[in-house]
């Protein structure tokens, strides 16, 4: 069995409480004036993967056209890799699009059959070996500019519907 990064070292598990007032206390802390958005971005994904212990977690946010979605920072916990650019098209994902611009946030536990999140089976969930994702939308100024994915990859999907029963919402400014 190969050794990975984190092999040994069990992460610690926020309540949402918690993982709430860490975000926030990140997004408030003064080297967030001073850092590139890349780099904060980094920081405000990595933290969040780390202290809820879920595998993937990412920002997009919505181009000025509103056809598709970019993601700016993703974080993978297992491999400890930042990375960003990938973008999926509204055009190629309507149900999905709709959902996001009308519910408060999607809750997929099973990824590949929730009806707004089903359209990506063939394609964006295999390629990642994603099974589970929790999606909450962001809005400036009252509208909706992108989203924050949580995502579980396969076999494991524990763990999205314990952050998304969170009563409470980051803040976001």
């Amino acid at each position: 069995m190969e050794s990975s990064p984190t092999s040994g070292i069990r992460p610690f598990l926020a309540t949402p409480a918690q993982l709430q007032d860490g975000v926030a206390c990140l997004s408030r802390g003064g080297y967030f004036r001073e850092a590139s958005l890349e780099m904060a971005l980094s920081i405000l994904t990595e933290s969040a993967a780390r202290m809820s212990g879920v595998e993937r977690v990412s920002i997009w946010a919505l181009t000025d056209d509103q056809s598709e979605l970019c993601c700016l920072r993703l974080f993978e916990l297992s491999a400890q890799r930042h990375a960003g650019g990938e973008c999926i098209t509204a055009s190629h994902y309507p149900a999905y699009f709709h959902a996001l611009r009308s519910e408060a946030c999607i809750v997929a536990d099973d990824a590949a059959r929730h009806p707004a999140t089903a359209e990506f089976v063939g394609n964006y969930l295999a390629r990642h070996r994603i099974s589970a994702v929790l999606d909450t939308p962001i809005h400036i100024r009252g509208e909706f500019q992108g989203f924050c994915r949580w995502s579980r990859s396969l076999p494991a999907s524990r763990g999205i519907r314990r952050i998304a029963c969170s009563p409470t919402r980051l803040p976001i400014w």
